[in-house]
């Protein structure tokens, strides 16, 4: 009930609305839930046939998985949509896209290509297991280096359209662990 009342908050007054200068389509992507009694998954069923906006990626959603999710998230948003900007937020944040949107259709956003709004980490340090386990470490023979690659975090970024599609590309190229794409049963 909680994730429905945050779903239509985002979805008034903005989301999905022709009669304003910009166009938006708001979608709300989340996993399969894990209970076996599939109490969630009916309400998420009930959700999108009442709105047809909420998207179920194939796996399971925790934590652990985030990083798939969201590249499959980008994936599924270029093979479905013609965007020239993606919004990603976070499901407890509120976008105030009354100034959100003239920036991306005037500001430097509208001129430049390989564009990304948003806290990008840079030469964040790797926390390495040692002696003992914790749920963000990483096993040094995965990632020996002291520091990540620059990432992307927080509650909401904003993309151009080729730069999901470099981030796409870069994901299955480097991620040792595939993320399973839309269409991609395995």
């Amino acid at each position: 009930a909680l994730w429905a009342s945050k779903c239509k908050d985002l979805r008034l007054p903005y989301a999905n609305s022709t009669s304003m200068q910009w166009r938006v389509r708001c979608v709300f992507v989340t996993g399969r839930d894990s209970a076996v009694n599939g109490n969630v998954m009916h309400q998420l069923a009930a959700e999108q046939a009442a709105y047809n906006d909420v998207i179920i990626a194939p796996m399971v959603d925790t934590y652990k998985v985030m990083t798939s999710k969201t590249m499959w998230s980008l994936h599924w948003s270029l093979r479905t949509y013609c965007f020239h900007h993606l919004v990603m937020i976070d499901d407890d944040a509120m976008p105030l896209f009354s100034r959100l949107l003239p920036y991306l259709s005037t500001g430097s956003a509208a001129r430049h290509s390989r564009f990304y709004l948003g806290h990008l980490h840079w030469a964040h340090l790797v926390f390495h297991c040692r002696k003992y386990k914790h749920p963000n470490c990483v096993d040094e023979s995965i990632y020996p280096r002291t520091a990540l690659p620059p990432f992307a975090s927080g509650f909401s970024y904003v993309l151009s359209r080729d730069t999901v599609h470099l981030a796409v590309q870069m994901a299955l190229i480097h991620i040792s662990q595939p993320f399973t794409l839309p269409g991609n049963t395995e």
